[in-house]
């Protein structure tokens, strides 16, 4: 198979977490923090950081399936991953890189 594609002048192709694979930010925060929302408490998100490990729009659905409180149907297949670990400052190692 050929391997087509170029991100010139940037180092890497898409899906590589160099410059030429991922270029846009996702910047996430809860609208009103409040210490004592039971949600807020489940699903914390880090302040003041910025989390350098890759995630991809595709972890927006689980997520959101997660924070609240549903599971997807049993006939579903998720293609991304609740984004929880890495959304409170945490290094998710099982996520395939």
């Amino acid at each position: 198979a050929a391997d087509y594609g170029s991100s010139a002048p940037f180092k890497g192709k898409k899906g590589a977490e160099y410059e030429g694979g991922v270029r846009i930010p996702f910047i996430v925060s809860w609208a009103h923090p409040d210490e004592n929302n039971k949600y807020q408490k489940a699903y914390p998100i880090a302040r003041n950081a910025v989390q350098t490990q890759m995630g991809t729009v595709m972890d927006i659905y689980p997520t959101v399936l997660s924070v609240a409180g549903i599971k997807a149907p049993k006939d579903h297949v998720l293609d991304g991953s609740d984004l929880k670990k890495l959304l409170s400052g945490i290094k998710n190692t099982g996520m395939i890189s």
